[in-house]
């Protein structure tokens, strides 16, 4: 759910939505019995297996009243009888009952809910309150139960009506998970998250509202579970750095969210005599998580867990007859192996093609003692506990937005430097001088590991002077924002800066160009990571770094009075650094820092045309080059707290193919407009690179 742009207010409200199974009950005096939600906006079912389920009372639907505003408490908005039926006066009851849940399967629901995240404040020059809120009520969980009753006539009687929400039995073997994030307006004056029994694995939700004083109760009788019950959220009130009017209010409250199970009696009005929130039995199989460093020799229905007992719990790594390699991780039980009353796990194998990264992940939960991936290795299969690992450490290894770094700096280094050469690094006659101002844009798509796109925008500004009739020497600089978007909405950002100096020789027909470079990039964000089941967020931090000197050798070949070709032959030599990663919390990841050598070797050549136009002269260049480059190497991590690293897959692009055109006008007073458009092929994937700038020659 995503509110739109406003002026005032942007809010976004949720009740009985994106669950998994959704049973919703409503009622106003007076009305004969109501439901009041649809497919589209409340009550709406989602499961993993693409199916729903959605029960409602009745089908018609609350017409005058806002429902989300009551159940807020707004004590103001007062509202006269519709009718001066009996039940206007006394109530009605409203009891929701389901005599038991049995799952085996998997049941989810989820909501993501966020208001408008504003780049810059919609008012600048004046102050006007904005409201940007994300309410949700009985949202994003797995099994949802809710009532909600509510009258507009303080005036009642309704002392000996019910509001009753009540589960015989939940009996689940399989998975039951429920999530629900909201996310708070950005520079505002008031953004506000609230939730209300959401994000649950299993919500029981009863709301009494104003002048209703019907007996409010929540009960669930009997939990037998042998499988997975989670609950997740996540509220972000929002983020307001930068606004420059004044900030009058960000907060955010959750009440009986996030949880495995949640029963919840919410109430307004003090004559209510009675309220009630009761869990019965509860009994969950027999079970133990084998830790790593621990054998268990158990039976089932009798297993126990000696925590001196050691074992290797490695991965080990055979070589196939085929020479094709395959990771098996082996113990007695197995590290992921779960004993219980159903399963035998006295054989158990886990088996994985990061073997490395799994063999860090035990060593920091043997060293610390903390699991990052809890939810996923108590599930009840191995098969399924196996995937969600394998996802999670996939998630790490190869779609790491750290593993984007490298290359995604180097691109943007090499990018930065052809485009201020080609436009700066031009022969100029003794005692000219040429100067300009240039704006950059580039989308790289060539990465790989971060399954995502890196943004390079730069503004730059050049120098250079003939000394000489055959000499030229020049300076270029630049500031920029890079940014690299990864999996799971990971993201790493933060400005740049570059600097260069170059001399431009010419020998007749042949000119040769040499100089040197260094860019600089700060960049910090957040990574996230998630397999459904197991969800963190760290702290990304890094700063790169790239130092280059290269050189460049043109000849000319004028094949007509407008046209000429130049061959060119290309050699850089780039020294790339990366800074030190360490993040803190469960599944963080210390990454060294490394210095990587590269070198670029390249062939080209360009087509250029010019001819008079009016007053000045129109040129125009075609580009094409080819650049190999050597000696890009990974990163090494390891899981804090490991005693082992693992190879961080990071992106490489050894072959370059890069295609140009560029156009450029000089008037009569030596002012020089230049656009251009360029595109580095890289693994199949482009990135593409437009720029634009003005210069004067005097």
């Amino acid at each position: 759910m995503q509110a739109g742009l406003a002026g005032v207010h942007g809010n976004v409200s949720s009740f009985g939505s994106a669950n998994g199974i959704s049973v919703v009950a409503l009622a106003d005096f007076g009305k004969p019995g109501v439901g009041g939600v649809d497919g589209s906006s409340g009550a709406t079912g989602k499961s993993s297996n693409g199916g729903s389920a959605s029960i409602n009372n009745d089908e018609d639907e609350i017409e005058d009243d806002d429902l989300l505003a009551l159940l807020e408490g707004d004590e103001n908005a007062e509202r006269s009888p519709k009718n001066t039926d009996k039940s206007d006066m006394y109530g009605k009851t409203l009891k929701t009952a389901v005599a038991r849940v049995q799952n085996s399967g998997s049941v989810s629901g989820s909501i993501t809910a966020r208001a408008q995240q504003l780049k810059r404040p919609l008012n600048k020059n004046s102050y006007t309150p904005q409201f940007y809120d994300v309410s949700l009520i009985t949202s994003g969980n797995g099994v949802s139960m809710a009532n909600y009753i509510e009258t507009p006539d303080k005036y009642t009687y309704s002392q000996e009506k019910q509001n009753h929400v009540h589960l015989g039995s939940l009996d689940n073997s399989g998975n039951m998970r429920g999530q629900a994030t909201l996310e708070g307006g950005t520079r505002t004056t008031h953004t506000y998250t609230k939730s209300k029994g959401s994000g649950n694995g299993v919500s029981l939700f009863a709301s009494t509202g104003r002048f209703a004083k019907n007996a409010t109760r929540v009960a669930l009788d009997n939990v037998n579970n042998d499988g997975h019950i989670s609950g997740q959220i996540r509220q972000i009130s929002g983020n307001n750095s930068g606004y420059n009017s004044p900030h009058m209010m960000s907060g955010s409250e959750a009440t009986g969210s996030g949880n495995g199970i949640s029963l919840y009696s919410d109430t307004f009005n003090a004559q209510i005599p009675r309220v009630e929130t009761r869990l019965g039995k509860i009994k969950i199989a027999p079970r133990v998580a084998v830790q790593p460093g621990q054998s268990v020799n158990a039976t089932p229905n009798s297993a126990t867990a000696d925590p001196t007992n050691g074992a290797d719990n490695s991965v080990t790594t055979n070589t196939a007859t085929t020479g094709t390699t395959a990771n098996t991780a082996t113990n007695t039980v197995g590290s992921l192996a779960r004993l219980n009353r159903d399963h035998d796990a006295a054989s158990a194998t886990f088996e994985t093609p990061y073997a490395d990264a799994y063999n860090s992940y035990t060593s920091a939960w043997r060293n610390t003692g903390d699991n990052p991936l809890k939810n996923s290795s108590y599930l009840p299969e191995n098969a399924q506990a196996e995937k969600a690992v394998n996802q999670y450490l996939a998630d790490t290894v190869a779609h790491n937005p750290y593993g984007a770094i490298p290359a995604a700096t180097l691109a943007a280094h090499q990018d930065t430097r052809r485009e201020l050469l080609d436009n700066h690094a031009r022969p100029l006659r003794q005692g000219e001088t040429y100067t300009a101002i240039s704006g950059s844009l580039a989308r790289n798509d060539a990465l790989k590991t971060s399954d995502s796109k890196a943004h390079d925008n730069q503004l730059g500004i050049g120098i250079s002077n003939g000394i000489t009739s055959d000499l030229t020497l020049g300076i270029t600089a630049s500031v920029g924002r890079e940014k690299t978007n990864g999996s799971h909405d990971s993201r790493l950002k933060g400005n740049s800066h570059y600097i260069g100096a170059h001399a431009v020789k010419t020998l007749g027909d042949l000119s040769l160009t040499g100089g040197l470079a260094y860019s600089q990039t700060s960049l910090k964000g957040t990574r996230h990571i998630n397999n459904g089941y197991d969800a963190q967020s760290h702290a990304a931090r890094n700063k790169p770094s790239v130092t280059s000197a290269y050189a460049e050798g043109k000849y000319t070949l004028r094949l007509n009075d407008h046209l000429a070709w130049e061959p060119k032959a290309i050699l850089a030599y780039n020294h790339l650094k990366t800074g030190n990663v360490s993040e803190s919390g469960s599944g963080g990841l210390t990454i060294a820092s490394r210095g990587i050598n590269t070198v670029d070797i390249g062939i080209g050549q360009d087509l250029t045309y010019s001819t008079k136009a009016g007053s000045g002269e129109l040129r125009g260049k075609l580009s094409l080059d080819y650049i190999h480059t050597s000696g890009e190497k990974d990163l090494q991590a390891r899981f804090n707290g490991s005693d082992s690293g693992f190879t961080l897959r990071t992106d490489k692009n050894p072959n370059t193919v890069r295609a140009g055109l560029t156009g450029e006008y000089q008037t009569a007073k030596g002012v020089i407009i230049r656009a251009g458009v360029s595109d580095n092929l890289r693994k199949g994937k482009n990135d593409l690179q437009g720029t634009l700038s003005v210069g004067v020659k005097f």
